[in-house]
């Protein structure tokens, strides 16, 4: 490996006969088959070289994280001044990270000792209770936030069961300000259920469930707007590119205009949902937790076909969808979010809302424009319930103004 990486011999011999050469010709393999480009493997090689000095010098056999930060003090110093400095070649994250991931390849760092969460059991055993008992989705055990209190209430010292209605006035006041009123009810709605289920387990007293008030919000308040269906078709245009990443996100646009996907959605696509031959596409319902069938539209098979054959690696995953930069990894659904919003804004377009789900609204805006039922446009967006379509009856504004300039004649 050193001799792909390195020309002049004596580099190479150097790294050869430094300490842990095998595991480290082995630890740059596996990057490379990740996917890692030679650039960056050769200015990690280096660095890796350094590290692994130090290690061989420590004489363990396991390292903790402490021991991770001591080993690679001296190189996040300024080899100048000694004091540390904020130079890209000497940040102290980057050589504690070399330092943290190779130890890991080869089995000699410690298990991490940080402190459990006080709610992990609870939470797994919600969890449960809320995808079997209740048929509700994994996504709506809201797992992240139930994680967030706990390890806030953990700092308090005390078990749950002597939990009072006063401590979740104070999480809300110290961790939940900068929240919205729409995801403040989200928030204490997941805590809410959770503890509802608590108090039936006998886990902690009753009436903390009903101690939890959340912010009023009325039935659709809020309409689901997106940007037009003018500047959805700017956007797209804006991706005749033969930029990789215009070519991958192009694919991905048309796939939440055309279709109103969720982000998840998305993620989720494997290679295997695409049936080419019979022009179907099968897609992962979040909410509904089945693969919904739809015709495969030819711009949209165009554009997923163009981003397979000219951009996507070949790897083994089945995911659809993979980032760009090293590790091949599956994209994340924040990243698809940030995308769509950075490329709206960099575009001009005025929208309500701005990210991935504003591009189901203007789907769901258009076919109501172009005279779908709503059970057509509820099918389409894989609604289960009909009210949920409902909302988008307050956008059809051209519908509104012909109910209100009907003329009555002689009826009244």
């Amino acid at each position: 490996m050193f001799e792909e990486l390195f020309k002049q011999r004596h580099v190479w011999i150097r790294h050869r006969h430094s300490p842990f050469a095998k595991e480290r010709a082995l630890f740059l393999r596996h990057l490379a088959n990740q996917g890692w480009s030679r650039n960056t493997l050769y200015s990690l090689a280096s660095a890796l070289r350094l590290v692994a000095e130090r290690i061989d010098q420590a004489h363990k056999s396991q390292f903790t994280l402490e021991d991770v930060k001591t080993i690679t003090d001296r190189y996040t110093r300024c080899p100048v001044h000694g004091k540390r400095t904020t130079h890209p070649c000497w940040v102290p994250s980057r050589y504690e990270r070399i330092a943290r991931n190779f130890l890991a390849f080869i089995g000699r760092l410690a298990p991490s000792q940080a402190k459990n969460v006080l709610g992990k059991e609870l939470i797994d055993a919600y969890a449960i209770w809320i995808e079997q008992d209740c048929g509700f989705s994994s996504f709506t055990t809201a797992r992240r936030n139930l994680e967030r209190f706990f390890a806030w209430y953990s700092t308090q010292g005390r078990p749950l069961s002597q939990i009072k209605p006063s401590d979740i006035d104070r999480y809300v006041a110290r961790t939940c300000k900068q929240l919205s009123r729409v995801a403040l009810v989200f928030v204490l709605g997941r805590l809410k259920s959770f503890f509802r289920y608590a108090e039936n387990r006998s886990w902690c007293a009753r009436g903390i469930a009903d101690s939890i008030e959340m912010p009023r919000i009325y039935k659709h308040e809020n309409i689901p707007l997106g940007p037009s269906w003018a500047d959805v078709k700017r956007l797209l245009d804006s991706t005749r590119t033969d930029n990789p990443y215009d070519i991958r996100d192009r694919a991905i646009l048309f796939l939440l205009a055309i279709y109103g996907l969720r982000r998840g959605e998305v993620v989720r696509l494997r290679l295997e949902d695409f049936d080419w031959e019979n022009e179907l596409l099968h897609i992962p319902r979040s909410k509904q937790r089945k693969r919904a069938i739809y015709p495969l539209v030819r711009s949209v098979g165009d554009a997923v076909i163009r981003y397979l054959k000219k951009v996507r690696q070949r790897c083994d995953r089945p995911e659809v969808f993979l980032a760009l930069n090293a590790p091949i990894r599956s994209l994340a659904g924040v990243s698809i979010t940030t995308m769509v919003g950075q490329r709206m804004k960099a575009l001009g377009i005025q929208s309500p809302h701005f990210g991935s789900h504003s591009l189901r609204h203007a789907s769901a805006t258009h076919l109501v424009s172009q005279g779908f039922s709503f059970k057509e446009i509820g099918d389409h967006l894989g609604h289960q319930n009909p009210m949920t379509t409902r909302v988008y009856a307050k956008v059809d504004l051209e519908g509104l103004r012909q109910v209100a300039s009907f003329d009555l004649g002689g009826i009244l």
